[in-house]
This record gives C-alpha cells, structure tokens and sequence, in this order.
C-alpha cells in the first residue's frame, strides 16, 4: 500500500490529468481526516481533492471535542481570543485582539510557501490581499516571548 506522501509525490511528478480511483480513494479518506491531528497531509490532501470532488472537506470534522475547528476564526490565547474575520474572506480580513507588543505576523499558503511577513506592534491590523482560492495558515510571533500561535483562514 502506497503512502500519501508517495500518491502525492507521484500526482505531482507526473502533473497527471487523472489519478486512479483507489488514489482517489486514499486522498478521500486522508482529506476527511481531523487536520488537528493529521496534519499537512490532509490539508495536501483536501487541496487535491478539491480537484475531483465536490465535498466542502473544510466542513468535514472528525476530530474529538478538545480540538480547534479548523474553520474556527476564534482561538484562545492569554490575552482574550484572537479575533480573524471575515474568515472565509475574499481577500480582506482584519486580525484584532492580539497580545500586546511586537509581533511578526507571516502568511503562509498550505504547502508551507511564505506569501508575506509583516511586523506589528498593534493590538489589531487589516490586510487587502489578492489571495487565490484556499487555506492559508496565519502564525503570529511574539518577539518578546518567542511564542508562535498559528490560525487558518479561509479564501474563496
């Protein structure tokens, strides 16, 4: 049995057209996987699906009731909640609510590629992107502390 990382190194090689249906198969059954706890891979996986299935994987949970709903725009951090909206957005969205002092605010697309790095000192900031479709990971450093909090958000 071949593994994801196999399937996906082979669709990517190759730029197939087309996958076999147990791929297909396989790639279903990773992107409807927890992400909490799957990882890269299932969001690499639901990326790849969306090419051939109309399922919302972005909707489709199982993860147990201690995880973060990846679709969430709320996550706790010591200060209050992190606030991201609009999250799913066009291209605009605001980040409100964040710890005091410099920060480092990076965008990330899913394959870990950087879209844009920004310093901050603000509780809150507002970006207009031009974003394609997808999931970005949106991770906020505090220079001070070092501590690295890491929120989804959603472009359609």
């Amino acid at each position: 049995m071949q593994t994801w990382t196999e399937i996906y190194t082979e669709y990517v090689l190759a730029q197939l057209d087309s996958t076999h249906q147990v791929d297909l198969i396989r790639m279903d059954a990773l992107a409807r996987q927890c992400p909490e706890t799957g990882g890269q891979a299932v969001f690499l996986a639901r990326s790849l699906m969306s090419d051939y299935s109309e399922t919302r994987y972005d909707l489709v949970e199982e993860c147990d009731s201690n995880s973060v709903n990846p679709r969430s725009s709320q996550v706790g951090n010591e200060g209050g909640e992190v606030l991201i909206f609009p999250n799913p957005t066009s291209g605009y969205f605001q980040i409100n609510n964040m710890q005091s002092g410099n920060k480092n605010i990076t965008v990330t697309d899913i394959a870990g590629h950087q879209i844009f790095k920004k310093s901050v000192e603000t509780r809150s900031i507002e970006f207009d992107t031009k974003l394609r479709t997808g999931l970005y990971l949106i991770a906020i450093q505090n220079n001070t502390s070092g501590n690295i909090k890491t929120y989804k958000l959603f472009v359609e």
